[in-house]
């Protein structure tokens, strides 16, 4: 491991919150000569409802912000063709104008917006670096540069430095219960104080009866939070049936580190 890879091992683990953390992996992305980076990290149940619940994006201030504007107003983390790869399960970074991009261009035409709204935005190139596609969820980063002439260059030369940065980014986000709360607490906070206490008891272990006496409701009561907290996830309306059962929620739950969101919410 050479000494610059190193230093930001070291001070990536040294960070004292998120924003130092991606402070330190947008300068290593300036400094190998990209202009930008896109951090996200999406839980599967935002993928999987259409309820409207925005991702966390983390970027770099050079990234377009217009852009980025655009792109979370419109919604187009639905429709975005690197989002629909990384989520098959591609796992090779792949360039924008490539042929894996190219290819989920083809099945959709808001597809090929999502593509052709970032060049009207200046962004010409990009590439994108899958990092989890699993029960969690997904998380990828894409990395921008304005250079339409010396991008691949920069891909075939710096490419595997920018991968293992980002690879090291998202290793500690997945592994540090303060970082990773950033990127879930969108979907838990669409759950009510009563919701997370019975859901987290749920995850723990405890029998509904317990959770019952210590949140001095009636059991009967707690069924209904449960089904409440269902038709949220399942993003449906308050009075339709829910897609996902209270196996599946206390899956997601248990996948999404409930427990220790429990502890990051005490904290904030």
């Amino acid at each position: 491991m050479n000494t610059m890879l190193c230093d930001f091992v070291e001070n990536l683990y040294n960070a004292c919150d998120l924003n130092e953390a991606f402070d330190l992996l947008e300068k290593e992305v300036l400094r190998l000569g990209f202009d930008g980076v896109l951090y996200t990290y999406i839980p599967k149940p935002l993928i999987d409802s259409n309820f409207n619940v925005k991702p966390v994006y983390e970027v770099s201030t050079e990234y377009c912000k217009n852009y980025l504007d655009h792109y979370t107003d419109a919604r187009y983390d639905r429709f975005d063709p690197l989002i629909q790869a990384v989520n098959d399960g591609i796992t090779e970074p792949f360039t924008w104008w490539g042929p894996v991009s190219q290819s989920y261009r083809k099945t959709d035409s808001k597809s090929d917006e999502v593509i052709d709204v970032s060049r009207f935005y200046g962004i010409h190139d990009g590439i994108t670096i899958p990092l989890m596609s699993d029960a969690r969820g997904i998380a990828g980063a894409s990395v921008t540069s304005e250079d339409r002439n010396g991008f691949d260059r920069l891909v075939s030369t710096k490419g595997d430095q920018i991968v293992r940065r980002v690879q090291l980014f998202h290793s500690l986000i997945v592994t540090n219960n303060q970082y990773l709360g950033s990127f879930v607490k969108p979907l838990f906070s669409t759950l009510s104080d009563t919701e997370i206490r019975l859901v987290a008891g749920l995850a723990s272990g405890r029998n509904q009866k317990k959770i019952s006496a210590d949140l001095n409701r009636s059991e009967k009561y707690l069924e209904q939070v449960m089904l409440a907290a269902r038709r949220k996830w399942s993003g449906v309306g308050k009075h339709d049936s829910p897609t996902l059962n209270r196996n599946q929620l206390l899956y997601y739950a248990g996948l999404l580190s409930i427990l220790d969101y429990e502890d990051y919410r005490q904290e904030h």
